[in-house]
């Protein structure tokens, strides 16, 4: 849902700049020289984004390759310090993040407790999507029944749980 929420946003704002999953591999990825989650992302979002011809517009796409490494664990937390960075470092203020709708409340809190702790991201203005949300709005009758049996589904409250026990601990610093 959030590549084809992240389709529905370009084709409406036209963005400057694309970033997918912009963090490290895991460590079998890493074992076997296997891609990236922003390699196959990004790779997925250009064959199936279906441009206009005539618009001539055509979206940058900022990869995470295999072979760049972390100074720390690939995580929601580290994956948005990455993505700030990289704000920073092509002079972009304005960041819109796609996220599934049980990811948004801790995502929003750590676009917080990064701009409140750092203060060189405060010159950011992020803003956070909803993928489900975004869907609707762009087709609701294509998206509502995929949308309403996530929502509806045990794995979105055993993640919301675990969400919700992850923010506390942000918002405590353990």
């Amino acid at each position: 849902m959030n590549l084809d929420a992240g389709r529905a946003l370009i084709h409406k704002y036209e963005p400057k700049l694309v970033v997918c999953a912009y963090g490290g591999r895991s460590k079998y990825l890493e074992s076997i020289n296997g891609p990236s989650e922003s390699e196959v992302m990004s790779a997925w979002l250009v064959r199936t984004a279906q441009w206009e011809p005539d618009t001539g517009y055509r979206f940058k796409i900022a990869v995470w390759e295999r072979t760049r490494q972390l100074p720390a664990p690939s995580n929601t937390r580290q994956e948005l310090l990455n993505i700030f960075d990289l704000a920073l470092e092509r002079n972009l203020k304005r960041i819109a993040i796609v996220t599934v709708g049980v990811h948004v409340p801790r995502t929003a809190t750590y676009v917080a407790k990064h701009l409140s702790a750092y203060e060189k991201y405060r010159v950011l203005s992020p803003v956070l999507f909803e993928s489900e949300e975004v869907l609707l709005v762009a087709d609701r009758e294509l998206y509502g029944l995929s949308v309403q049996t996530l929502r509806d589904s045990k794995s979105f409250a055993r993640s919301w749980a675990r969400e919700a026990d992850g923010i506390q601990k942000i918002v405590r610093d353990v």
